[in-house]
């Protein structure tokens, strides 16, 4: 690996301590953006040929150099809080992992075989734009909005001739398309299709609006009309610009069609308006999801599958990592779960004195006696007990009333034990959180003042 990026990334890191302090400046979530959209990407720069070298303990070293220093802004902890409790308060990956993500997320879309979990299976690629139609050779394509289809509307619109509905639908896991044919006003003709588990809404939307578009074009009519209540998908298949797979065989058949003196008209319908034909397409495609047993009309996998399976093996390894490591004692009783680490600290503005009582590291007794900042490690409750963070949130008699009134409201006794449960609940959590923050905020108070 070159130094130059991490020259680089350190250089930015310069600036923000200049602008981030423990308790003014910058705030943690600033700081957190500013790591992700410029230091990372400073980084992960070409790191699919260096990524192997993440297994070196001299680059891990180098990584780990530059990532404490910006995740100790972004959780304002203390300079001692070690890396794991200060990526978990942060919410940030370690750095070499990151590099691996992002390198393996790199081979996904150049389509090399990963193993079981991608195998037999293709990326949605974007369609190389070498491969794409000539501008003069496609039509002008547009679509047009639809409140309420009534009479009036038809009038109005010059609807005539056949009308094909489209829709897609996941529901419980499970993903399906539909499109429905109507004449004078009853169903002549429908299609259900399965997708793949691993597939969105989105994709379900473009393959039955490709499909309606096909059948267009191997019909004999003048003019067809197509609905859709998918805004997103017209939008990409109207596009100027646009390099979907489905979106681009959608254009190809419509430049036959017109080629050909027919023509297909695009609707945009709103969902659950009480169109006979949307709702029946509704239908079928959540029949089509729940019901279909047969083998997949559409398997491509999109790139937001990709990335999700990805980071959850990232997040696996960093789980490992963090539970066998010998440091961040104090963190792990709150979150021994990375992944519900983020979820929970997602929503939390994440002050000093939260990172003091999530890590241990702050105007404690125990602490402050490790750097002879006070003669003493013990608690002015009982000077046998050591007043570390532990002990004030769960058995100091100093804080006996306001332990109390919190285990009266949230029914839960205040102990390590329980820490995860009680951040597991959003009512819990919040006053949880009000009570670490008088307590770990007096606690500071009391032994500056001794």
């Amino acid at each position: 690996m070159s130094p130059r990026p991490v020259r680089k990334a350190t250089n930015i890191y310069k600036g923000l301590a200049r602008a981030a302090k423990a308790t003014w400046g910058l705030s943690p979530e600033v700081v957190r953006t500013i790591y992700i959209t410029v230091i990372e990407p400073t980084v992960l720069y070409a790191s699919c040929a260096w990524a192997p070298a993440t297994g070196k303990l001299g680059v891990r070293k180098m990584l780990d150099a530059v990532q404490r220093s910006v995740a100790l802004k972004a959780c304002r902890a203390h300079r001692t809080v070690s890396l794991h409790s200060a990526l978990i308060l942060s919410r940030l990956l370690p750095l070499d992992i990151r590099v691996r993500e992002a390198a393996w997320l790199y081979e996904v879309k150049r389509g090399k075989d990963l193993g079981d979990t991608f195998v037999d299976r293709e990326l949605e690629r974007p369609v190389y734009f070498g491969d794409l139609l000539h501008p003069a050779r496609v039509p002008e394509i547009g679509y047009e909005s639809v409140e309420n289809l009534d009479s009036q509307t038809v009038d109005r619109l010059a609807v005539v001739g056949p009308q094909i509905y489209t829709d897609g639908s996941r529901i419980e896991g499970k993903v399906g398309a539909a499109l429905t044919e109507w004449r004078d006003g009853e169903e002549t003709w429908c299609s259900t299709l399965r997708l793949d588990p691993f597939c969105t809404v989105f994709q379900a939307e473009m393959v039955a609006l490709q499909r309606a578009i096909r059948r267009v074009k191997n019909g004999r009519e003048g003019l067809v009309n197509i609905f859709s209540d998918s805004k997103s998908s017209l939008e990409v298949l109207t596009g100027l610009k646009t390099y979907h797979p489905l979106a681009q065989e959608a254009r190809r058949d419509i430049s036959e069609i017109v080629a050909e003196g027919r023509a297909v008209r695009l609707f945009w319908v709103r969902a659950h308006a009480g169109i006979a034909g949307n709702e029946r397409a509704d239908e079928l495609a959540r029949r089509a999801a729940l019901t279909k047993k047969t083998a997949a009309d559409y398997d491509r996998f999109p790139l937001s599958y990709a990335k999700k399976v990805i980071r959850a093996a990232s997040l696996e390894e960093w789980q490992q990592r963090y539970a066998e490591g010998s440091t961040g004692d104090i963190t792990k009783c709150f979150f021994p779960r990375v992944e519900k680490a983020y979820r929970v600290l997602g929503d939390t503005e994440m002050t000093s004195h939260m990172a003091q009582t999530f890590t241990g590291h702050g105007g404690f007794a125990q602490y402050l006696f490790r750097f002879k900042l006070r003669d003493s490690p013990h608690c002015a409750c009982d000077p046998v007990k050591i007043q570390d963070v532990l002990h004030v949130l769960e058995d100091c008699d100093m804080f006996f009333r306001e332990r109390a009134a919190l285990e009266a409201e949230i029914g839960v006794a205040v102990s390590r034990r329980h820490f995860p449960e009680i951040l597991d609940d959003a009512r819990k959590k919040k006053k949880f959180f009000k009570y670490c923050t008088v307590v770990t905020e007096r606690c500071n108070k009391i032994n500056k003042a001794t």
